[in-house]
């Protein structure tokens, strides 16, 4: 059985080359760019529906981007409630596309064993990769553990007392509590007298939005001014705590500024349609097989307070913070900070299970 990367790694993996197969059907929406008889087609998996104003959604419009630079035609197939993803993926397959593409970890099984089947096929994941490809299956993923470190800057900072900073995960595992390292790198940096405090609940898949509400007040009540959230899915935020207990925290992955007026920092932010473009040119160019990193250097991931036109981070009422952050920014580009990738560098080393108690 084929085993499955992490969905943060930024290993750069070669191989390429590709045979096809199909089956079923799915609901679709309108081509993003011009349906040219000579041009590349592309089609879009989603893991589920896409919901207005989600990561998902955002991620969508950036691939319809990269799909309208690249002059190629592009249908997006969503699961329904009687279509399923790999449904949807066989369909695909009886298009015969130039690519098909697959968002997040949520395609990421279905993908890995219908690339292994139709080698003459190419795919790309976008957010997830195998950790054995086929060299039909390429793959972009995000370092966003440098904008996790830019966030850590920020958070240092902003910080008031040595225990003003806490962190708050879903589970006391290897995996989980690695991704709390940029930020925690980024808070050193500036401060290194702070003690963040880590509270982990339940566990990855128990957690729920209730604890993280529940264990964030409780760090406000004890005096954190700045509570970050790591290792959730996209669904779990801090944002309705934040306004309550009065605490500071960020957005991740989209500008989430405007979500808790005064009280997100700022947000992390991947750019999905400048990674989807330069991973599908790669593979319009012939170069197949890949697992290639995107960050700061490719403009790949930023903050939002660094995007042009953001309104809403509270970072942006503090000049001297944005200039610090810059400066750190501009100092991972040029390789003279280096930020330690969060996932395992050695793909053999797996999340460890929770310690029994």
């Amino acid at each position: 059985m084929p085993r499955l990367l992490p969905r943060l790694a930024s290993v750069v993996l070669a191989l390429g080359l590709a045979s096809a197969l199909g089956a079923c059907s799915s609901s679709t929406t309108s081509p993003a760019a011009p349906d040219s008889v000579d041009g590349p087609s592309f089609v879009l998996i989603t893991p589920t529906a896409v919901e207005p104003g989600t990561f998902l959604q955002y991620a969508v419009d950036g691939v319809s981007a990269a799909a309208a630079a690249l002059d190629a035609s592009l249908e997006i197939l969503e699961p329904t409630d009687t279509t399923t993803a790999q449904e949807n993926i066989d369909a695909a397959m009886l298009e015969n596309p130039t690519v098909i593409i697959g968002l997040t970890d949520g395609v990421l099984t279905e993908f890995d064993y219908t690339a292994a089947s139709n080698l003459a096929q190419q795919f790309l994941l976008i957010d997830s990769a195998a950790l054995e490809p086929t060299g039909n299956l390429s793959a972009a993923l995000f370092r966003d553990y440098e904008a996790d470190y830019l966030a850590g800057v920020e958070a240092g900072s902003l910080a008031s007392g040595t225990d003003s900073v806490a962190i708050v995960s879903p589970a006391a595992t290897a995996f989980v509590d690695s991704q709390a390292g940029p930020f925690l790198a980024g808070v050193a940096s500036v401060d290194p007298t702070q003690k963040p405090v880590i509270g982990n609940i339940g566990t990855e898949e128990s957690a729920t939005q209730a604890q993280a509400d529940a264990q964030a007040a409780s760090f406000a009540k004890d005096g954190a001014t700045i509570v970050q959230a790591v290792g959730f899915g996209p669904g779990t935020t801090l944002f309705e705590a934040a306004a309550t207990d009065d605490f500071l925290t960020f957005g991740h992955h989209v500008d989430q500024c405007a979500a808790a007026p005064g009280h997100v920092i700022d947000s992390t932010i991947n750019r999905v349609d400048v990674a989807a473009e330069a991973a599908l040119r790669d593979v319009l160019a012939g170069t197949t097989g890949l697992i290639a990193s995107y960050g700061l250097a490719e403009g790949a991931v930023s903050l939002a307070s660094l995007e042009p036109g953001t309104s809403g981070c509270t970072v942006l009422d503090h000049p001297e913070v944005m200039t610090a952050v810059a400066d750190a920014r501009d100092a991972i580009i040029a390789g003279t900070v280096i930020v330690d990738d969060p996932t395992y560098a050695d793909p053999t080393i797996q999340p460890q299970p929770e310690p029994t108690p």
